[in-house]
This record gives C-alpha cells, structure tokens and sequence, in this order.
C-alpha cells in the first residue's frame, strides 16, 4: 500500500539561533516508516532573512539646524591722536591693528559727525573752522566685518584757541592822590572770552616804580567777568596791569599799562 502524509512545519526566527538578518534558508526533509530514515531530501527552493527599515515616529520634530558663528574682528590695538588740537588746526588720528580670524574684510566708521574716518585704513580727519565746535566729544571707532562689530572709544577735545581780552577799568591811567600817606586804591579789570574764563590776576610794582610781579588773583568763569582789588598803597609811584587766562590757558594782557602817583607832602606848621 502507499500512505501519503503532510506535514506543515514553521521556522521561529524571534529565537535568535534560529537565524539572523541577511542569513539564506534552505529546507531538507526526510522520512521514517518507524524501521528506517530515508535519505535526505534538499529543497531546491532558498528563503533569504530581510532586513525591515527603521521608520521614524515624528518626522516634523526630527529636523536640524545649524548655524556657522562668525568671529567677531578685534578692537584697534593702535589708536592715536594728537589732542587737543585748537581752532584752525587739523586733527589726524589713525585706528589701526583690527584683526578679523575670519579673513573678513575690516570697515571702520565712527559714531560722531564731528570727525571723518577712512572705511578701508582707520584714518581720522577733522578740520576745525569755529568756535562753537570746543569741547570735549566721547568718539567712538568701530569695526565691523559685515557680522559683528567691536569698538574703540577715544576722547576728542578741541581747544580753545582765541585768547581771552583784558581790559583796565579804575583808576585811569596817571591817577592822582595826595590826601594821605597811605590811601586806599581800588582796582578793577574785566575780560571776554569767546569759551570759558578761569582767571584774572593783578600786577603792580612796589613804590618806587620797579619789581613789577604778580600781587593777586581770583578765578571766575563765563564769557564776560570782572573782579576788583583794593590794595592800600603808600607815597610813591606804580605801574599796574591785568592778566587774564582762559580754560584752555590762553592769556591776555591789558592793552596799555596804567601809572598812578600817591604824593602826600606834609604841610608846613604855621608860624
């Protein structure tokens, strides 16, 4: 008789001897009629174990970003000035040394309308033509490379250049006195300045008309100011002047100088 039989057999792959990814299958088969084996039978069919691509559970969330940070070029290690300049005068100031890691090109420019400055090599130029531009100005350079900037501050001052104008009040020139030995004598001066007092000083000579040197002094501000010295002066003849410095030590003198006498004569007793 013939007997015929299948048999349906399946192959766990989860159990990790019984294959791995990338590994061929290939199936072999016998029988047994309970007294013997037949020989093997090999299938001329191969199973191959495929890999399953990883998936991604939220593909909006899983974007990158990248930013290239740029260096930032450094501050001008050379920066100098000749300061304080006056009125007329030109100020040249170089800002020099930045270095940009980056090999950027370097631009310079300022902050302040009062000075120019040359984009490409740092140059400082300014040319003072009026009074009203003295003062002290807070500039400051900087360098950028397109990215970022660094910067430089420098103080600009521009002085004050017109020297100030003294003028002699009282006692006029060749006064007069002979009513003591000793009199009291009041002097005043005055002065203008186009920016900023900050002294006025007396000069006299000692009684017999030499020695002219420094007496006294008081300080006092604004564009236009006096002060005034009484000084008790015995008989004899002076010469006298007034000095004046501005904030900026610009000085003047009193155009002229000015003589007095002091000549008491003591009467002659009566007879």
């Amino acid at each position: 008789c013939e007997i015929s039989e299948e048999t349906l057999q399946t192959l766990d792959l989860s159990t990790a001897e019984n294959g791995n990814k990338g590994d061929e299958i290939k199936c072999s088969e016998r029988v047994y009629d309970n007294y013997n084996w037949s020989n093997w039978y090999n299938s001329s069919n191969t199973a191959s174990i495929s890999n399953t691509a990883p998936t991604i559970d939220n593909p909006q969330t899983d974007t990158w970003s990248f930013t290239i940070a740029n260096t930032a070029p450094t501050t001008p290690t050379t920066l100098t000035l000749t300061d304080p300049i006056k009125i007329s005068e030109t100020l040249t100031a170089t800002a020099s040394g930045s270095i940009d890691a980056d090999s950027d090109d370097i631009t310079y420019y300022v902050n302040d309308t009062v000075v120019s400055i040359n984009s490409g090599t740092g140059l400082i130029n300014d040319t003072i033509t009026t009074e009203s531009e003295t003062g002290s100005y807070s500039i400051n350079v900087i360098c950028g490379d397109s990215y970022d900037n660094t910067s430089q501050t420098f103080v600009y001052t521009i002085k004050d250049g017109t020297a100030p104008i003294t003028k002699l009040i009282v006692p006029i020139d060749n006064y007069w006195n002979d009513s003591a030995t000793s009199v009291d004598v009041n002097f005043t001066c005055n002065a203008t300045d186009g920016y900023n007092l900050k002294n006025i000083s007396l000069y006299i000579t000692d009684s017999s008309n030499v020695s002219f040197s420094f007496n006294s002094s008081k300080d006092i501000t604004g564009t236009y100011n006096w002060s005034n010295w009484t000084l008790s002066l015995s008989v004899g003849n002076y010469t006298w002047n007034c000095l004046t410095y501005d904030e900026y030590d610009n000085s003047d003198w009193a155009d002229d100088n000015r003589s007095l006498m002091m000549n008491y004569t003591v009467a002659d007793a009566p007879p």
